[in-house]
């Protein structure tokens, strides 16, 4: 039954990170907690596997003969599987840390607003006290 589980919430994950809107999920799931992320990126990347040896079979099946076990460039075709893999992985990374610097890039703009009003504020503070210091030596004197 945990095993059912796993499988639901792999595929359901795999559709999130395929389908159009990949980056806004990508984006919620980054918002979760670092320890549940962590829980998710070994699903995401079976998924991922999942669908390079599926679109890696595709490739086998359309090919004939010895172009089966070679790539164009020579290699064998068991590495150009795990480079296109590693590919494959580093596109899902890289929409995630793509998501991740724009989730950044707005908390910095709303620091960066935040900065802002503090020091306006303690400008005006400043000002306040200096007429209270005026005021105070007005009043001893």
């Amino acid at each position: 039954e945990t095993q059912e589980i796993l499988n639901l919430l792999e595929l359901v994950i795999g559709v999130v990170v395929e389908c159009t809107k990949k980056e806004y999920y990508i984006g919620q799931i980054l918002k979760l907690p670092e320890s549940v992320q962590g829980q998710l990126m070994p699903i995401i990347e079976s998924f991922l596997n999942k669908i390079q040896q599926m679109k890696t079979n595709e490739t086998l099946h359309d090919q004939s003969g010895d172009s089966l076990n070679r790539s164009p460039a020579g290699g064998s075709e068991n590495e150009l599987r795990k480079l296109t893999h590693k590919v494959e992985q580093l596109k899902a990374e890289n929409v995630m840390l793509t998501q991740n610097l724009e989730l950044l890039s707005t908390e910095k703009e709303e620091l960066s607003g935040h900065v802002k009003d503090l020091s306006e504020t303690n400008k005006r503070r400043e000002i306040e006290l200096e007429e209270l210091k005026k005021k105070y030596a007005e009043h001893k004197e």
